[in-house]
C-alpha cells in the first residue's frame, strides 16, 4: 500500500496553524520572582495557534470560526491593560476602591485604575504564562468530548 493511500485509509493526526491579523494584543507588565523585579514596561502580543487532531466526518480537525471568535475576544480583552499575576507569590496585590495597588518584595509601590488592569490567574506575566492562559481559556470553550474523542486533538 501507498503512503498515500494509507493516509486516505487510516485516521491521521493533522496539524493546522491558526493566525489572524487580528490576533494581537498591546499590554503593560512586570516580571517578579524572589529577589527580583523587571521595571514596568509594555509589550505587542501577537497570538498563533497550532492545533493536532484528527480531520472529522466535516473534513475539519476543530470549528476554526469558533475558535477565532474565542483568541480574537481574548486579545480583545488584554488589550491595553495592565497584566497583573493574580497569584503571583511574590507581590501583595490588593484592591482599594477603584485601584488596584501591587507592593513588591523591594518595597516599590504602584497604583492603577481599575479598568486599566486584568488580573489574571497566572504566577508571572511571562510570556510563556500568557500563552499558556490564552491556550486553556481557548480550550474552555469547547468541551472536552469534542476535542479529545470527537478530534482527536493533542
Amino acid at each position: 500500500m501507498s503512503i498515500k493511500e494509507r493516509i486516505l485509509k487510516e485516521r491521521c493526526k493533522f496539524a493546522v496553524f491558526v493566525s489572524k491579523d487580528y490576533f494581537k494584543f498591546n499590554a503593560a507588565h512586570f516580571i517578579a520572582y524572589k529577589g527580583y523585579r523587571e521595571r514596568l514596561h509594555g509589550h505587542n502580543y501577537r497570538v498563533d495557534l497550532k492545533i493536532w487532531g484528527d480531520r472529522g466526518h466535516d473534513g475539519y480537525v476543530v470549528d476554526f470560526g469558533k475558535m477565532k471568535a474565542v483568541i480574537r475576544q481574548l486579545c480583545k480583552e488584554i488589550n491595553e491593560h495592565v497584566i497583573i499575576p493574580a497569584k503571583s507569590d511574590v507581590l501583595l496585590i490588593e484592591e482599594e476602591g477603584d485601584n488596584i495597588t501591587i507592593k513588591t518584595e523591594d518595597n516599590s509601590f504602584f497604583s492603577f485604575p481599575q479598568q486599566d488592569c486584568k488580573l489574571l490567574p497566572i504566577i508571572h506575566s511571562s510570556a510563556e504564562e500568557l500563552a499558556q492562559y490564552i491556550l486553556l481559556k481557548t480550550i474552555d470553550q469547547f468541551s472536552e468530548d469534542y476535542l479529545i474523542n470527537n478530534r482527536g486533538v493533542t
